[in-house]
């Protein structure tokens, strides 16, 4: 669950551009291709290295590195949707009409994401009515299941969509505002463990379904052009987007790094790139799931490898600060 937004500039725009520049110029993708690929690329996802997600409320810990890549997640997965659906309108037999572009700009871009944003709004204001007031001020029936969290993100992304809103926007503010309703009460910590279980579970199985893809050949289409753009990007690039991202915010130096070089990629890049080639088909489907899973399987080897050691240090570190003060 959320708090606030992170302490940190949008890095979104940089990196999005950085990746559309590679694939259109460097590896020869056309233009809707690469638009695609830095739209599948943006998402980040802690839920693969847990050690840098935010800890259960109420625990009395500032963590500005685990809250900003956890709080930079919800808002790339929505920010992301945009650009996927400009892809999928560029990749359409019928597309390069000007007016198309304009329709994009109105509808996926400024009525979708404001549409998500007041549906989480609202729907977060209406559920913690339910959830926390009646209960303890209306002898209402209590709810004390930590499956509400489930229950509650499907309910949120289904009215959102039924809108045509962006549902992943409207379950991140959502989230927000139902934190922020009751910041201090204990359920907010079932619903924390609960999802976090449901999570870990989830992963499992999208990680035994993407291990069987890497046998059966998924990476076959690799070539050396797309291994060294795989390297630059989680190394360089997400790392140098991320710090611009962070110039004039408050956080010491070593925040600024972590935060820059666990850009994890996982989870929300594969459905991405799922959902565009559902809706319409594209030049190089078989390279862009080459490439996407590449980065994936890079991004879990090096980010779950110093995940650990690196966010303990940083905690150690803080400590032996406070500790002083």
């Amino acid at each position: 669950m959320g708090y606030t937004f992170p302490p940190y500039k949008h890095h979104y725009g940089p990196l999005y551009c950085q990746c559309c520049f590679t694939g259109h110029l460097i590896l020869k993708f056309d233009v809707a291709s690469a638009i695609l690929l830095g739209a599948i690329l943006a998402p980040t996802d802690p839920v693969l290295a847990s050690d840098v997600q935010v800890d259960p409320p109420m625990e009395g810990r500032k963590e500005n590195v685990r809250f900003s890549l956890t709080a930079e997640a919800g808002m790339n997965d929505g920010m992301a949707f945009p650009f996927t659906w400009l892809a999928i309108l560029l990749a359409a037999p019928s597309a390069g009409d000007i007016n198309d572009i304009s329709l994009w700009f109105a509808r996926d871009v400024l009525y979708k994401i404001i549409a998500g944003v007041v549906c989480g709004i609202l729907m977060g204001r209406l559920l913690a009515y339910l959830i926390f007031y009646l209960p303890e001020k209306k002898n209402f029936v209590a709810i004390k299941d930590g499956f509400v969290a489930v229950a509650t993100t499907l309910i949120v992304y289904g009215v959102t969509e039924m809108v045509h809103g962006y549902g992943f926007i409207a379950v991140f503010v959502t989230a927000i505002t139902l934190r922020n309703y009751e910041l201090h009460h204990k359920y907010h910590k079932k619903l924390h463990d609960f999802t976090d279980q449901i999570e870990r579970i989830l992963l499992s199985i999208v990680l035994i379904v993407f291990g069987g893809s890497l046998v059966h050949g998924i990476l076959k289409p690799l070539n050396w052009e797309m291994i060294a753009i795989g390297v630059v990007f989680i190394v360089l690039v997400r790392p140098v987007t991320a710090w611009l991202g962070m110039i004039g915010t408050r956080l010491k130096p070593k925040e600024k790094f972590v935060i820059s070089f666990f850009g994890i990629r996982g989870i929300g890049s594969f459905f991405y790139l799922a959902f565009a080639l559902q809706q319409t088909s594209f030049s190089v489907e078989k390279e862009l799931w080459a490439i996407v899973s590449f980065i994936v399987l890079l991004s879990l080897l090096i980010h779950g490898v110093t995940a650990t050691t690196t966010i303990q240090k940083l905690e150690k570190e803080a400590e032996k600060e406070a500790s002083k003060v």
